[in-house]
C-alpha cells in the first residue's frame, strides 16, 4: 500500500529523490508546462478572494481541472518516491509559485481525488485557517494555539507536523515545516540528536528560522464543516 502523497511528497522533498519518467503520460496539455504565459495565468486565476486550496476538492478527474482552468494549464508529470514506488500525478500550473499537485485513487485513469498539495516558500493560495507557505514557525504555533510537534530533521518524514490537540487539528492538513532558505538551524533538531518529535516552543526550535515547506489535504480526510 502506498503512502499518501501527503506524506511520501515529504521524503521526495528533503532527499530529493523523486524523478520525473523519461517518458511521461500523455497530457490534455502536452508541451504546455513550458509556455511562459502559464506563470502569469496562474497569479491572475489565483489571486481571487475565493482563491482557496479547499475549493479545489470538488475536482475529480483531469477533465474537471481542465473545465475551470482551461487546458493551458492543466500538465501531468510522473513521480516516484524512496518508498519505491511510483503512480500518476496532476500538476496544475507547473512550474510556478502557483503550482498544485493532485494525486488520484485511479491514477490511471486520473479520477477520483485522493489529496491535493502544494509546496515552496510562497504561493497565492490560500487555506481556510490561514496557514499558507512560508509562514513562520511562531505565527503556525499562533495559529494552532499552542506548540505543535514535528519529526526531527535529517531521516524520514523529517519536518512532519502534528498538532497536538491544538486548533487546527480539525482542518484535515498536513504540513510539513524546514529551514528558510539560507536561514540557521540548530543542529538540536537533527537526528540523532534530536527526539523524534519536536516542539516548536523548545530551544532549538525557537532558535531556528523554520517555515511552512509543504500543506496537503487528503478529500477523506477533509472537515465537514
Amino acid at each position: 500500500m502506498r503512502f499518501p502523497l501527503s506524506l511520501s511528497f515529504l521524503i521526495w522533498f528533503w532527499a530529493c529523490s523523486s524523478q520525473q519518467k523519461s517518458e511521461p503520460a500523455a497530457s490534455l496539455t502536452d508541451n504546455v508546462a513550458m509556455q511562459p504565459d502559464i506563470l502569469n495565468d496562474s497569479v491572475r486565476m489565483v489571486t481571487t478572494d475565493t482563491a482557496l486550496l479547499e475549493s479545489l476538492f470538488d475536482l475529480d478527474s483531469d477533465e474537471d481541472i481542465v473545465a475551470r482552468f482551461g487546458h493551458r494549464i492543466s500538465h501531468r508529470e510522473e513521480f516516484s518516491s524512496e518508498v519505491e514506488e511510483s503512480w500518476q500525478v496532476t500538476q496544475l500550473f507547473p512550474k510556478s509559485r502557483n503550482e498544485v499537485t493532485f494525486e488520484w485513487r485511479d491514477a490511471e485513469k486520473f479520477k477520483g481525488l485522493y489529496s491535493i498539495t502544494i509546496s515552496g516558500t510562497s504561493s497565492d493560495w490560500k487555506t481556510k485557517s490561514g496557514v499558507k507557505l512560508g509562514m513562520k514557525r511562531a505565527d503556525l504555533e499562533q495559529l494552532n494555539g499552542k506548540p505543535f510537534l514535528f519529526y526531527y530533521l535529517g531521516w524520514n518524514f523529517q519536518g512532519q507536523v502534528f498538532w497536538n490537540a491544538g486548533s487546527l487539528a480539525n482542518h484535515g492538513m498536513h504540513v510539513i515545516v524546514g529551514p528558510q532558505d539560507n536561514g540557521h538551524v540548530d543542529q538540536g533538531l537533527f537526528y540523532p540528536q534530536a527526539p523524534e518529535q519536536i516542539s516548536s516552543n523548545s530551544e532549538a526550535a525557537k532558535n531556528s528560522d523554520l517555515i511552512v515547506k509543504a500543506i496537503s489535504f487528503r478529500k477523506d480526510e477533509r472537515p465537514t464543516q
